[in-house]
């Protein structure tokens, strides 16, 4: 059992416990939705991604009243420089993705999501200083293991996998260290939209 960042426990029970298997449940179709646009390019893919990912943000700030609170993040560089950082990586993880799956990259796509966690726990040792336990240690070592076995069966580093698992990562870490409140995780996340 674990404790989310408002301090609730989370368990299968929990309704953040059943939003997180949803999530993942819609991540885990949208290859299937992806190899249907097989015929459309993935930047078409990916600006239309951006475009009704736009259009939804505005709605719901327009339906909760949160268009003040919209503008002053706006209007704060930091803000802007967070989110133009945060933007640009989650469009690179979105476009690599659509490309992955377009290209019948698939396996290579969902390594990178399997060893994004544990990117994120060396990224955590490294940038934030955290220390790792035994177990971690041992994960992380078994990942590389696994990345390098792969990059030996395919005869190529899993670039794919790689620029996924990293930016990925990075998204979240600069959101974490940057922390903004004011309209809310979601709000937040649905301005760069969400894999």
């Amino acid at each position: 059992m674990t404790t989310s960042r408002t301090g609730r426990r989370l368990h299968a029970g929990n309704p953040d416990s059943l939003w997180g298997l949803a999530a993942y449940l819609i991540w885990g179709s949208f290859p299937i939705y992806f190899k249907a646009l097989v015929r459309v390019s993935p930047s078409e893919v990916l600006a239309h991604r951006i475009l009704w990912s736009a259009v939804f943000l505005l709605i719901f700030v327009a339906a909760t009243g949160a268009g003040a609170q919209l503008k002053s993040l706006l209007a704060d560089r930091r803000t802007v420089a967070t989110l133009a950082v945060t933007t640009l990586l989650i469009a690179t993880n979105w476009f690599v993705f659509i490309y992955a799956v377009a290209a019948g990259k698939v396996l290579e796509s969902s390594l990178g999501y399997y060893i994004n966690p544990l990117v994120s726990i060396f990224l955590a040792a490294v940038f934030l200083g955290e220390k790792l336990t035994g177990r971690q240690k041992l994960s992380i070592v078994l990942a590389s293991a696994g990345v390098a076995i792969q990059t030996v069966i395919i005869g190529r580093l899993p670039i794919i996998s790689l620029t996924l698992a990293f930016t990925f990562c990075f998204i979240w870490a600069g959101l974490i260290l940057y922390s903004s409140e004011s309209l809310g995780w979601g709000v937040g996340e649905e301005a760069r939209g969400s894999n």
